[in-house]
């Protein structure tokens, strides 16, 4: 389809800043990652005082979340838009991880725990969202002839940004 329209993928503009802002979204979800996968979550609800089961339960729930709701998502993803459902995805692991530093302020309770499982609801659906349409949304703008280069570079720069915030933390 690319070809009959007289559009070269690797010289449009706009697919080049489609291919530049699917690299830096997919550093930005190395936060979201690294967060619950490299022991800061954990770190932070053992310091709210949590036990050791609802810890696990807390960190494993977004996991779950997010591979059950993967297929529901990509059914939306494919109904109504690739990029919109993405950047809900996006905005609701933010708003999501507003709901863990907001569990501070509270003490020891059903509050504090309700905080927390929305917050890991928030992140996982959010995740799933986001992922969901992540290669159909890239097959228009990736031409094959690059697409391993493009997905190699984003590999590379995912992982360095993996290495840079875990030295931050």
């Amino acid at each position: 389809i690319m070809a009959d329209s007289g559009w070269d993928a690797d010289d449009n503009p706009i697919f080049r800043r489609g291919r530049r802002m699917a690299i830096i979204s997919a550093c930005w979800k190395v936060i979201s990652t690294l967060t619950f996968s490299n022991g800061v979550m954990l770190l932070y609800l053992n310091a709210l005082g949590l036990d050791g089961p609802t810890v696990l339960y807390l960190l494993s729930l977004q996991n779950v979340v997010s591979a059950v709701g993967l297929v529901p998502c990509a059914y939306v993803c494919d109904c109504w838009s690739r990029r919109r459902l993405a950047l809900i995805g996006i905005v609701m692991v933010a708003v999501g991880f507003v709901f863990f530093p907001l569990g501070g302020f509270f003490p020891k309770g059903s509050m504090l725990y309700m905080l927390l499982i929305v917050g890991s609801l928030l992140v996982g659906m959010g995740q799933a969202a986001q992922v969901s349409g992540w290669f159909a949304a890239l097959a228009p703008i990736v031409p094959a002839a690059t697409r391993g280069r493009f997905f190699g570079t984003m590999r590379v720069l995912f992982q360095l940004t993996s290495v840079f915030m875990a030295l931050l933390v």
